[in-house]
């Protein structure tokens, strides 16, 4: 196969990890930024304190649970919509574009769907085993969510990272690669 190919194909392995690039961006850039701006309302739900108001605390936490879903919802999908466009670009030069292009997209998908699952499981059974809500069991359930989701973004994304990595370099040898079936029938 030519060189040219090849690389097309590696290509279509490489653009589903650009969100991981732009979760990356989201926590090393645009969360500090957002961190360094006083947001009202704050030492409440650090501190909860008498004086505090209930539509200030529920107006942070508001904040940080659509911050989750953004995360959550779209940036996984990213990757879905990368391969998806590799697909309908390059995906008629040659089968072999075409066939890595599906395998990244099936992929992309699978992973991308599971990751939502699993973390809108957590979430519910974080929201149940909190049922009498106060301020300190939101504050509870808020950070144990954070780090829940923390944990499972790393763990898809070295997953994502190592097998986007083989799939790449079998690109380049001119082989066809098929993803493991861990989250596809």
């Amino acid at each position: 196969l030519p060189i040219k190919i090849r690389c097309w194909a590696a290509l279509c392995h490489l653009s589903t990890n650009v969100w991981l690039f732009l979760l990356f961006l989201f926590f090393y850039v645009l969360f500090p930024f957002i961190e360094s701006t006083q947001v009202v309302g704050t030492e409440c739900l650090l501190k909860p304190f008498p004086g505090c108001l209930k539509d200030e605390i529920f107006s942070i936490l508001s904040l940080v649970f659509l911050t989750e879903l953004l995360l959550l919802l779209v940036l996984p999908y990213i990757g879905v919509l990368m391969a998806l466009i590799m697909l309908r670009l390059k995906g008629s030069i040659h089968i072999f574009i075409k066939n890595h292009a599906q395998q990244a997209l099936i992929f992309q998908l699978g992973l991308s769907t599971s990751l939502v699952i699993f973390n809108l499981i957590g979430i519910c059974i974080l929201m149940i085993l909190a049922i009498p809500i106060t301020v300190r069991n939101l504050a509870q359930i808020l950070f144990v969510m954070l780090i829940f989701n923390t944990f499972s973004f790393i763990l898809i994304a070295v997953f994502q990272f190592i097998v986007t990595a083989t799939a790449i370099l079998q690109s380049f040898r001119g082989k066809y690669f098929r993803y493991p079936k861990i989250f596809t029938n």
